[in-house]
């Protein structure tokens, strides 16, 4: 990378172009010398809607800077990209992505909280960012004021919710506290908590003086910590949401950020824990550590399922896994790894991921699937993973034509293409939704 400006280079080639979402992009090497160049994305956004997260905001989160002398639009956001940068899947990945996102605001607007806006309609305006963003801290830390008291408790599955009122010498307002209830998901949230700007404190008084993460309310007429903040009714609301919306949304962002990280552009900030010692966070569990690097691991597996198949049928494999992402479902889909698995030992990641870190595998059986040397290396990860499972369901086959694939009992329900892939997706969300109520 550089922090050069690409609009500068004295040569600039463009090399592909393509549009998703009402953004038109164009792939550019930037040249400075024989050896000097760059590769960057021009994105030049064209629609946009009233209010909530825009497009340009979307591009802003992705590092992308708002540029008026662009040599490609007559104005765009550009970045550089890494050389080799697979330009057709993330225009693919942008569009879809750019649904999860759109999908988790509405979930969080019900929380009270907010996407950042980074760029807003200003782009689309003709002037400066008129963008919103998280206010600053009110309330000291939120914890260390002259008085605190409980007000309501909630959980869901992944969650401890506390709502408190704090007041102190200037000022008052509520406190909204979040406590993971897995240590090896306290990373990936960590992530997540930052993007929306909700902040970490090590010792809280409302879960023992175990670690938190929380915001702060501050009510009154001015300087309102959310627009919508200024009622107290508002806050409850809010707050009662949380069990129902708030998981949710978090799962959108992780599947969200996973979709582009593999194109080495994700947009959460670093996974890792604060500085606090892991163990602060094993109130629930007895395991040893977090882990360091979890990229998205959703329940206790890294992906909800995992898609083998030949390359004849990657069109359906492609069509079902953007409509499970599109519903924060975790799928392990090489394409979208591409950047990870490139120079890696391809039979042993492989084997790795079908044998061990998938709940389950849709294998979509073919005579090429059959056939092919890559795809009987997967099948027989697969089956690795089937007889340690002792019974339990692990293979979801789906017929392409009439093979039979040795070692999968011809008893084992299968569903045909036939049924459409709209049809076998909604069906495995709710085989996988059941799965995890266990």
């Amino acid at each position: 990378m550089t922090n050069r400006d690409i609009h500068l280079a004295p040569k600039k080639e463009q090399i592909q172009s393509a549009s998703a979402h009402g953004v038109a992009f164009a792939l550019v090497r930037a040249q400075w010398g024989k050896d000097d160049s760059v590769l960057g994305v021009h994105a030049d956004p064209s629609s946009w809607t009233t209010s909530g997260f825009q497009t340009t905001d979307f591009l802003g989160i992705l590092g992308f800077s708002r540029t008026e002398g662009c040599h490609i639009f007559s104005g765009c956001h550009s970045r550089t990209v890494p050389i080799g940068f697979d330009f057709d899947g993330f225009i693919s990945a942008f569009e879809s992505t750019y649904r999860q996102l759109t999908k988790a605001e509405r979930l969080l607007e019900s929380c009270g909280v907010m996407l950042p806006n980074l760029d807003g309609l200003g782009y689309f305006l003709g002037h400066q960012t008129v963008g919103l963003t998280m206010s600053e801290e009110r309330l000291g830390n939120g914890h260390n004021v002259s008085e605190s008291s409980i007000i309501k408790k909630r959980e869901d599955d992944e969650f401890e919710y506390r709502l408190t009122f704090v007041r102190d010498a200037t000022d008052k307002g509520f406190v909204i506290h979040y406590r993971p209830k897995c240590e090896e998901l306290v990373s990936a949230y960590y992530g997540v908590f930052t993007f929306l700007g909700v902040r970490h404190y090590n010792s809280c008084p409302e879960f023992d003086f175990e670690p938190c993460f929380y915001r702060t309310v501050r009510t009154g007429s001015s300087g309102s910590f959310d627009v919508d903040f200024n009622s107290n009714s508002l806050v409850h609301n809010a707050f009662e949401a949380h069990t129902t919306h708030f998981a949710s949304a978090v799962k959108l962002l992780l599947s969200a950020d996973q979709n582009l990280r593999g194109f080495g552009i994700p947009f959460l900030p670093c996974m890792h824990s604060p500085v606090e010692p892991a163990d602060k966070y094993k109130k629930l569990g007895d395991r040893s550590s977090i882990k360091a690097e979890p990229i998205n691991i959703i329940g206790e597996w890294k992906y909800d399922v995992a898609l083998s198949f030949a390359s004849s049928e990657r069109k359906y494999a492609s069509e079902l896994c953007e409509i499970l992402t599109n519903e924060g479902i975790s799928v392990f889909f090489d394409e979208k790894f591409a950047a990870e698995l490139w120079g890696q030992d391809l039979a042993a990641e492989f084997d790795r991921i079908f044998s061990k870190e998938a709940r389950f595998c849709v294998v979509f059986v073919s005579r090429n699937y059959r056939d092919r040397m890559w795809t009987r290396h997967e099948f027989r990860s697969i089956l690795d993973r089937t007889v340690a499972n002792r019974g339990q369901t692990y293979i979801l086959p789906i017929q392409i034509d009439n093979t039979e694939l040795d070692g999968l009992q011809s008893t084992v329900g299968y569903l045909h293409i036939k049924n459409g892939v709209k049809h076998i997706s909604d069906l495995l969300i709710k085989k996988i939704e059941t799965d995890k109520q266990k």
